[in-house]
């Protein structure tokens, strides 16, 4: 004791790992979104990291330079994977991605898909004294794309769609697999500097394209 405190042991010794390992992740996703890497740049760097990682915290020889280096390596590691985990998510589709066959023109297509969820009413605005059209009900709701149909016959086709319905559709459900016929097309780019991406964001889920439907 000094001066009648009694000496506590600090709780700040302990670096906070897990924050710097999802800071290290975060800033590989950051690079990726804004660079221009292929996945073989991500993949052979996150191998020659870890590898460099193991090969540093099994060495015998001054213990408090292992460490900082292995940590080091460990975060360039971490950041790499990052990096990678993100060019899949954000560039990777698979050949039957029904985006692959949509283009920024709406065409004319019947899909099979199974609803995500049930339909969700859209709000509806409270109308322009000036407009002499009358608002109709909408609702919209995502699914999964399962086969289009292709003259006669349907070509199997994977991916997420965004499916916008004039009119009050119920009685369906997630997990239904219905057909639906519409105009599908990839979601529009921002016109105007500043403006929200839409297009983006939707991709950020996995969903390129969306449909609309005329009619319940």
């Amino acid at each position: 004791m000094e001066d009648g405190l009694e000496s506590r042991p600090s709780r700040f010794f302990n670096p906070p790992v897990l924050l710097f390992l999802v800071g290290a992740a975060a800033l590989g996703i950051a690079a990726d979104r804004w660079g221009e890497f292929r996945l073989a740049f991500w993949t052979s760097l996150t191998g020659t990291a870890a590898a460099g990682w193991w090969i540093a915290w099994s060495s015998s020889r001054n213990r408090r330079g292992r460490l900082v280096l292995a940590g080091g390596l460990l975060l360039l590691a971490w950041m790499s994977a990052g990096g990678a985990w993100h060019h899949v998510w954000w560039h990777c589709y698979p050949q039957t991605e029904i985006g692959r066959m949509a283009t920024a023109t709406p065409q004319p297509a019947v899909v099979r898909m199974r609803l995500q969820h049930e339909p969700r009413p859209m709000a509806m605005g409270s109308g322009s004294p000036l407009s002499s059209m009358k608002e109709e009900p909408r609702c919209r709701f995502s699914a999964s794309a399962v086969a289009i149909r292709n003259g006669g016959a349907w070509a199997p086709v994977s991916g997420n769609v965004e499916v916008l319905v004039t009119g009050d559709w119920r009685g369906a459900t997630g997990g239904d697999e219905v057909e639906i016929a519409g105009a599908i097309s990839l979601f529009e780019k921002p016109s105007n500097p500043g403006q929200f991406d839409f297009a983006d964001f939707r991709r950020g889920q996995r969903t390129l394209v969306w449909m609309r439907v005329q009619s319940p």
